[in-house]
């Protein structure tokens, strides 16, 4: 009938839903005899729940806040898909559908350098603007960070969300961090 055919289309899109976890990382034998630590990497798993992929995906990170004020060296920059960490290794994805996934990396915390290392797509030949307060960005020193993400598709997006990231220079907990989502920063 005329409704189905109307809804059609709409349920054929891509339809693009997220969930968020901190995952542990150890070194591998060879590492942990060259003195590596484990790291926790915080990952949004971003879901196609439409029939159709969502292609050329992308998840950006738009804003990045702590101490009440925009750190200034993040600007809208490409975060990495797991698995990929070299500048020439980013590429957008297609994330099929009925329920397939990929994770989206935000951050990894890097015991052996006890630094939150945001996981933006710096291009060769760029570089972050420096921002006096944070030097060393995209790697942060221990602290409360409010970090605002979209994910971009042909078709299909998530409204940009904040999610907040707190850790302290303490690895007797486990995992050191939390990472959950928040409302939009004061």
């Amino acid at each position: 009938g005329l409704y189905l055919s109307t809804l059609r289309p709409f349920l054929s899109r891509p339809q693009l839903k997220y969930s968020w976890q901190i995952q542990r990382s150890d070194p591998t034998e060879g590492e942990r005899q060259q003195g590596w630590q484990p790291s926790w990497f915080l990952r949004l798993q971003i879901e196609n729940k439409g029939q159709i992929p969502a292609q050329n995906c992308v998840g950006r990170l738009l804003e990045v806040r702590a101490n009440g004020r925009r750190i200034e060296s993040f600007d809208s920059l490409n975060l990495y898909w797991m698995r990929q960490s070299q500048p020439d290794d980013f590429r957008p994805i297609d994330i099929q559908g009925h329920g397939d996934f990929l994770w989206l990396d935000v951050g990894q915390i890097k015991q052996s350098e006890n630094m939150l290392s945001i996981r933006v797509v710096i291009q060769s030949g760029e570089r972050l603007v420096l921002d006096p307060d944070f030097p060393m960005a995209p790697d942060l020193p221990p602290g409360k960070y409010f970090v605002r993400i979209g994910v971009y598709a042909k078709e299909a997006y998530i409204e940009p969300t904040w999610f907040k990231i707190e850790w302290k220079d303490d690895y007797s907990k486990e995992p050191p961090c939390s990472f959950e989502l928040a409302k939009k920063p004061e």
